[in-house]
């Protein structure tokens, strides 16, 4: 998966500093070696796209990400595409793909903001132009944070 038109120098960071600390020793050249390397929950991409940020989590043993639209960005900027794969459309909003023989789908997007601590949901589902994949979304207050989750379902 690619994201199409991304600004490849985001700038990368961890959040939610998880306890403990990893090592890699990798070879026998100990000056190559690196430990109490921190570990963290999620892995921020700040300004993947203008005012669009991208957050890679892990839940319950899956790793997801989400997209975070900040008020008056466009989410039309994003476009996913896929190597060796032709993306199609199921009939409950899926997003199907076969990469070497094995099914890769993703559910109908999860859309979202946040008002008054209650997640108001957003009429979402993918839509393809071309080979790539976007977003179309239904009414939401541009004023506020919107926060679009592509939920990947299964993977062999």
């Amino acid at each position: 998966m690619k994201l199409a038109g991304a600004n490849a120098g985001a700038k990368i960071s961890g959040g939610e500093k998880l306890p403990g600390t990893a090592n890699y020793f990798i070879g026998n050249d100990p000056s190559k070696w690196t430990n109490n390397v921190g570990t963290f929950g999620r892995v921020n991409y700040q300004q993947i796209y203008p005012g669009i940020d991208l957050v890679y989590y892990g839940t319950q043993r899956q790793l997801e990400y989400d997209f975070i639209v900040t008020p008056g960005a466009d989410p039309k900027q994003i476009g996913l595409e896929f190597a060796g794969a032709k993306p199609t459309l199921g009939p409950d909003g899926s997003l199907l793909l076969t990469l070497d023989g094995a099914p890769l789908t993703f559910r109908k997007p999860v859309v979202y903001q946040t008002i008054a601590g209650k997640k108001n949901m957003i009429a979402g589902h993918y839509k393809l132009s071309g080979g790539r994949v976007q977003f179309a979304l239904g009414r939401y207050d541009h004023n506020r944070t919107l926060v679009i989750d592509p939920v990947l379902s299964y993977l062999t």
